[in-house]
């Protein structure tokens, strides 16, 4: 309001707004691009840090490490967390080898050792049972101790085989699975009928398939002797099928919460007799797993059990 007169003051902000709207654009792009920027470069640091951690993973799991020509880890990373992460796996790793060679060393020196008294022991038994003033009932003590003698015998035979590779597939003396059947037969079958069960033998599904000798042995006749020690009434059922073999039994049968227990080392069924340790099935379970092969236990009702052996896993 100049001497009584209005006067306006216009002025074009057109060219301030555009300038307003190019900032903001910019400073949203830039805001974008920073993100985007920090994203990459986070994944790019991220990669280079744990690049040296995935690798190492992937030599921890390589099957191989076992080995002893193995090479060691650590000299392939830097002096840092990664590489001391290394050394300390090489350490333990040097230690585990240590140790499966004592035991190795020790089963194998045991086993062998056992082999030359077992044999004079067995060698005495029989010149027993030759002997004329021998009267029924020593000859039963005696035939005893040969029975024994020679499962100690099969059993020496096993930890050998399983002491000298860490693949024990093919190293031994190779059979067909009837034969390996028919040899136990002639000498559980006696014992089971002996106990006044039924035994049932049926070999007519077998097949020509060859499998380590010593190891098929002591799982069949692992399970047999299983099945004549914890049955004490019915039958007992050997089936050789295309695929493997099967032992039945109608004895006191496994609780379901032990059933996946009695696979491992000294544990004993219900109702356990005599003197074993509960290592019979620990070394079923062992040998399968070492040669591929696959065992499973199944309840049979009203009682009794079954063990189900699959050879053709490894094929």
């Amino acid at each position: 309001m100049v001497d009584g007169r209005q006067y306006v003051l216009l002025r074009n902000q057109e060219s301030f707004k555009q300038r307003e709207r190019v900032l903001f654009a910019a400073v949203a792009v830039g805001f974008v691009l920073s993100i985007f920027l920090a994203v990459l470069s986070g994944r790019l640091l991220a990669h280079q840090v744990m690049a040296p951690v995935i690798r190492l993973a992937r030599q921890v799991r390589h099957r191989d490490q076992l080995l002893d020509i193995a090479p060691p880890l650590h000299p392939d990373y830097a002096v840092d967390e990664v590489g001391e992460l290394a050394l300390s796996f090489d350490k333990t790793l040097s230690r585990l080898r240590d140790a499966l060679s004592r035991e190795k060393l020790f089963t194998s020196d045991v086993s062998h050792e056992l082999r030359t008294p077992l044999t004079v022991l067995a060698s005495s038994c029989e010149l027993l049972l030759c002997a004329p003033s021998l009267d029924q009932h020593s000859a039963a003590q005696v035939d005893r101790i040969a029975r024994s003698s020679d499962e100690m015998r099969q059993l020496v035979n096993t930890f050998l085989t399983l002491a000298r590779a860490s693949d024990a597939r093919g190293n031994g003396v190779q059979a067909c699975l009837k034969e390996v059947a028919d040899g136990l037969v002639d000498i559980w079958g006696r014992l089971i009928r002996e106990k006044g069960l039924e035994f049932v033998y049926d070999s007519e599904h077998a097949t020509s398939q060859l499998y380590d000798l010593t190891l098929l042995q002591s799982v069949m006749g692992n399970l047999l002797r299983n099945a004549w020690h914890y049955t004490h009434h019915g039958f007992i059922r050997l089936t050789l099928n295309e695929h493997g073999f099967s032992v039945e039994d109608s004895g006191i049968g496994i609780p379901d919460d032990k059933r996946e227990a009695m696979f491992q080392p000294f544990i004993r069924g219900e109702q356990s007799q005599g003197e074993g340790l509960g290592l019979g099935l620990s070394l079923v379970q062992r040998i399968c797993g070492i040669q591929g092969w696959r065992v499973e236990l199944t309840p049979r009702e009203p009682n009794g059990c079954c063990f189900s052996v699959d050879l053709a896993v490894a094929k």
